[in-house]
């Protein structure tokens, strides 16, 4: 039987109003076949890089200059296996992204 685990470890722009162009973003790194628990710092990187770079896409689509995060949520996700000793650690980021204005 499988048992994972998931921890809230940080939010960007909580709060902020969903109006105007707003787009849903998400972004997802893992690592797998290491040991699940500790820091997950480069993870965490990989994820909001994804989720920026959806951003300033969506940003781009309506002629802005760049993107901003709002409502984003950062999640950490282990999955132990074998005996807890080996698994697979995971960062998880879902958002909405909106143009900036200034």
């Amino acid at each position: 039987m499988l048992a994972g685990c998931t921890t809230k470890i940080a939010s960007i722009n909580p709060n902020q109003p969903m109006t105007g162009h707003v787009n849903q973003v998400f972004g997802y790194a893992c690592d797998s076949f290491t040991w699940p628990y500790g820091p997950v710092d480069d993870l965490k990187q990989q994820a909001l890089q994804q989720v920026q770079n959806q951003a300033n896409n969506y940003a781009a689509a309506v002629g802005a200059k760049g993107g901003e995060l709002i409502n984003v949520t950062v999640k950490k996700e282990i999955w132990p296996w074998f005996w807890w000793l080996l698994g697979q650690k995971c960062v998880k980021v879902e958002g909405y992204a909106r143009p900036k204005t200034n």
